[in-house]
């Protein structure tokens, strides 16, 4: 089965928010999820597994005749997946004044379609990859311009702005605020300010989530093979045009997905110490960093040694502690109750999850503990394997995967994370990668 295949149902599918979940009881709709939960984490697995036979996958894929047609259909599908979502969202939510454009919906769909089989066509395909910005940006302009930011829907940026304006007044961002219904600021330093160059210019802060979106998929398509570049480029626009992503214009997420894109391109381009840099600003920015930092740690001890290693912890701990420190001494109170005591006691899961099981056998009240054991055992188990960027990539998704499964808070967007790290596996253990041996490092270099 074409790896690309596997990797499209698990973004797909794993981001799915499903419908009438209201409809069911708590226990029926986790009757119905567990399964579901399974699948999700089988179409994982079997991603890593198509690398088994390399003689047969691998080279069925590097030798695919026309690599330029799977990449223009799998454009163009995913476009019109994205409009589709587009004209859905206008349904769910034309009560908080999304509306429907019909010209400009064509404008999206035509133009991707002709820019897209414009490059297809031009010089041998070798410029179709970057149709995937050109339609990203034609989707993400449109919710722009036509989907309001609704407290009702989601409070994320609309809170995350109004902590942005309050610190440029000087003032104490970890408060409560009224977005909708009252909430504390529950978002680490790193993650809203990097917001606050919108706020000052006052514009949408979803062009900051399309600049960093854009930016993200340009650093990854630069830095392919060109002689891959076709067939790692399906695997990009899958990532990039995934409805989901698309359907969640109004969060953060898109400061996270730059920031790693930016760690795993610099480390794979031997710039360790810039990397480390970016993983410190990560750190300080959101808490699913903090699970892939071991991991991070150990690939860096394997290929660079411990002092290399004490060099990454020391960056990563300055950096954060240049974030936190000033917002801890000024509120410490506000802080604390603000990133961790908002969640203290909330259980949501809205899909495939194992925590629902996890609290009927012990109690909420012992689920971060229990989540904490088990990823002190996933550690266990996979520190010491983390010996290529092939393996931190690997460990990375299932790492993330276990740590979204058994917390108390699951979103479905959260899903979208695990296909950041798979994206990087492809490009260093399939295509254009090549690796040799240097004082016991091993090192990638790419064919341009």
């Amino acid at each position: 089965m074409s790896k690309s295949f596997v990797y499209g149902f698990v973004v797909i599918f794993g981001g799915l928010l499903f419908p009438f979940r209201t409809s069911f009881s708590a226990m029926n709709f986790q009757l119905i999820l567990l399964p579901l939960t399974f699948v999700y984490l089988y179409s994982i697995r079997l991603f890593f597994l198509t690398d088994s036979d390399k003689k047969t996958e691998s080279k069925s894929l590097i030798s695919s005749v026309h690599p330029e047609r799977m990449l223009l259909v799998s454009i163009l599908v995913l476009v019109l997946m994205g409009t589709c979502m587009l004209v859905i969202e206008t349904r769910m939510f034309s009560q908080f004044g999304y509306v429907l454009s019909i010209s400009h919906l064509a404008v999206v769909l035509i133009g991707s379609f002709t820019v897209s089989a414009f490059l297809f066509l031009y010089r041998k395909s070798q410029f179709l990859p970057w149709a995937i910005l050109i339609s990203l940006a034609l989707i993400y302009l449109y919710s722009i311009q036509f989907f309001p930011l609704h407290p009702a829907r989601s409070d994320m940026l609309l809170l995350i702005k109004a902590a942005s304006e309050r610190f440029l007044q000087g003032s104490n961002p970890y408060i409560e605020y009224t977005i909708f219904h009252p909430v504390m600021l529950t978002y680490l330093p790193g993650m809203w300010l990097s917001y606050v160059p919108a706020a000052i210019l006052g514009i949408d802060l979803r062009y900051v989530n399309l600049i960093l979106l854009l930016v993200s998929a340009g650093i990854f398509l630069r830095g392919t093979s060109k002689r891959f570049r076709l067939q790692q480029s399906v695997f990009a626009a899958i990532f990039f045009l995934n409805p989901w992503l698309i359907f969640r214009h109004e969060i953060y997420l898109p400061v996270f997905i730059f920031q790693m894109v930016l760690i795993y391109q610099l480390y794979v381009s031997r710039k360790t110490v810039p990397s480390m840099i970016v993983f410190a600003w990560t750190l300080a920015s959101y808490q699913f960093s903090w699970v892939l930092f071991p991991l991070y740690l150990a690939l860096v001890g394997r290929q660079y040694g411990k002092r290399t290693t004490l060099k990454a912890l020391c960056i990563g701990a300055t950096g954060f502690s240049l974030f936190l420190v000033p917002f801890l001494v000024i509120s410490p109170e506000g802080f604390f109750q603000g990133v961790f005591g908002t969640w203290k006691s909330v259980f949501q899961v809205e899909t495939f999850n194992l925590s629902y099981w996890i609290i009927i056998i012990s109690s909420i009240s012992y689920i971060k503990l229990i989540q904490v054991l088990f990823l002190l055992v996933f550690y266990v188990l996979t520190l010491k394997r983390v010996v290529t960027p092939a393996k931190l990539f690997k460990y990375a998704t299932w790492c993330t995967v276990l740590f979204i499964l058994t917390g108390q808070l699951i979103w479905h967007y959260f899903l979208i994370m695990p296909a950041i790290h798979m994206l990087y596996y492809v490009k260093v253990d399939n295509w254009g990668a090549k690796s040799k041996t240097v004082n016991n490092t091993e090192i990638y270099q790419f064919t341009r």
